[in-house]
């Protein structure tokens, strides 16, 4: 038992390197390919990590996997805004969220839907959550940067970046709840 002990420790030691976590995972989250293990493997994390869904803080992420697959920067708002399909469909731009919310948010930017929950209004998109101290904890469930509230498409190639490492954060954090 102690040479397999030993053996599984030196496959991670090898495979799970510093470099595999800050790098390697954080790049397959900057690819346009929602059919990957990297992608499943964060909706995983977020499940048993017993994330709040995204903008509702009632419902955990596992409840909503199976309603809307949403671009936090929405397409037709990137669109207009002169990013191409494969801009706005990067992983690091998707999250589950209720198929209401996600009509509500419409093509709105990430400011202008964020900001009706730091006013108060966040029934307007079918949010529970009440201000921008539960928003920011929101986020965090969902591996979502604080730049978001400021989200507009001049700091989207930025919030990508920022996404892409805490979506690798959230996976390493499952991975070693192991």
């Amino acid at each position: 038992e102690q040479g397999l002990s030993q053996f599984v420790q030196n496959l991670e030691e090898t495979l799970l390197s510093e470099s595999f976590w800050n790098n390697q995972l954080v790049a397959e989250f900057d690819k346009t390919n929602l059919s990957t293990q990297y992608w499943y493997t964060y909706l995983v994390a977020q499940q048993k990590l017993r994330k709040q869904s995204f903008l509702n803080k009632s419902i955990l992420t596992g409840e909503t996997l199976l309603e809307d697959i949403h671009h936090i920067f929405p397409r037709a708002y990137l669109r207009d805004s002169g990013f191409t399909q494969n801009d706005w469909n990067k992983i690091a731009n998707f999250t589950p969220l209720k198929r209401d919310t996600n009509i509500a948010v419409s093509n709105k930017s990430p400011k202008e839907y964020l900001s009706l929950i730091t006013n108060g209004e966040g029934n307007l998109i079918s949010s529970d959550i009440a201000n921008k101290n539960e928003l920011i904890e929101n986020l965090k469930h969902n591996a979502i940067p604080e730049i978001a509230i400021s989200g507009q498409s001049d700091n989207y190639k930025e919030f990508l970046i920022e996404r892409q490492k805490l979506m690798a954060k959230m996976v390493r954090e499952y991975y070693e709840s192991l």
